[in-house]
């Protein structure tokens, strides 16, 4: 009775719904506050606070974490229990390290979640081998997660991801596990959240007497977000986080940092129709710095000027929502041949 009652605080301080899709997180940048069937793949237990529906993200067929595209999956309840069956998701720390070498992404990946009382556990798979081509891959990906009383934790690992690629007459391989992270935010009206994210994979050249080429990745982020503004119509919500990257490969290091601060909010227009926006940019602390590049190239340069906006409209009929990241946001031009540039939709049952 006692995890009822914390699921059903948690629901109602979230967020407006937990059934989001992601063309709405598109339109609220550093909104690090949401749940919904995107947050499940960081902190599992969020999946008892979604509703039984199915989510479908429309866009092309399309590897790595390209936008848009297309995925989805279904949630329901049973037994007190929720269960989910995600497809398409392709997790964003594998797709940049196989890039660096152009391995095999994620092929067709399918992942499962289950929830009961405040934990949640997830495990997925990807797995493909191309005979023509010479090409394979193989990803296996758990997690777990708890909703406590004054926060949210959740921890997450690739125990396996491999590929192989041929190259000339020779094989190159990839191994990316272990990758693993661990987030955690905190509940209310002011959000605390951090994470950390860290990879140690190599990539063994098939040529005789080419050298192995490890890469080590690390990303660490801890901001806050207010949402003291908030009433039962309208989120508004400002915050700032301080990210931090470090990839060493080869022995050479790509190093950034920043701090963007973020604000946003989402409007109920009325019964079936939902406005939201924001906007993003680095405040003062930022650098790139690439270990990679020859002199003076390799020297920290200051982020470049990255103000961005983003906007976008909710509708609901019956059972029905569809979420769209107006075009608008980023021309200022509105016109009926471009409003929606990324649709998503939800079927509730």
């Amino acid at each position: 009775m006692k995890n009822m009652a914390l699921l059903f605080v948690l629901a109602s301080v979230f967020s407006f719904n937990a059934h989001a899709t992601k063309a709405r997180r598109a339109s609220l940048l550093g909104a690090a506050h949401v749940v919904d069937s995107q947050s499940i793949f960081h902190y599992p237990s969020e999946v008892n606070l979604l509703g039984q529906y199915v989510t479908i993200e429309f866009g092309p067929t399309a590897d790595g974490v390209t936008e848009p595209k297309a995925e989805g999956g279904l949630f329901r309840k049973a037994d007190e229990a929720t269960w989910g069956l995600y497809l398409g998701h392709h997790d964003a720390t594998q797709t940049g390290l196989r890039a660096l070498n152009t391995y095999q992404n994620q092929t067709n990946p399918i992942q499962l979640f289950y929830g009961k009382g405040n934990w949640g556990a997830t495990v997925g798979l990807s797995n493909t081998d191309k005979k023509t081509t010479k090409a394979k891959e193989t990803t296996v990906y758990a997690g777990f997660g708890q909703s406590l009383d004054s926060l949210t934790w959740g921890a997450n690992a690739q125990v396996i991801a491999s590929a192989e690629k041929l190259n000339g007459t020779d094989t190159d391989k990839y191994t990316g596990a272990p990758v693993i992270s661990a987030q955690m935010r905190t509940h209310g009206d002011v959000y605390y959240h951090g994470g950390i994210n860290y990879g140690d994979v190599k990539h063994a050249p098939g040529a005789a007497g080419a050298a192995e080429v490890k890469v080590k990745d690390m990303n660490v982020e801890l901001g806050v977000v207010d949402r003291t503004l908030k009433t039962d119509d309208r989120d508004l919500y400002y915050g700032v986080s301080l990210v931090y990257t470090d990839r060493e490969s080869g022995g050479k290091h790509l190093k950034t940092q920043s701090l963007p601060v973020s604000i946003g909010f989402e409007q109920t227009l009325n019964s079936w129709a939902t406005a939201r926006a924001s906007l993003q940019q680095n405040f003062l602390l930022g650098s790139v710095k690439d270990e990679t590049k020859a002199a003076p190239l390799d020297e920290a340069d200051s982020i470049a000027n990255n103000t961005t906006v983003s906007a976008g409209l909710g509708f609901k009929y019956g059972a029905l929502t569809v979420d769209g990241v107006l075009s608008a946001a980023t021309t200022g031009d509105m016109n009926g041949n471009a409003i929606l540039a990324k649709t998503g939709l939800v079927y509730s049952f």
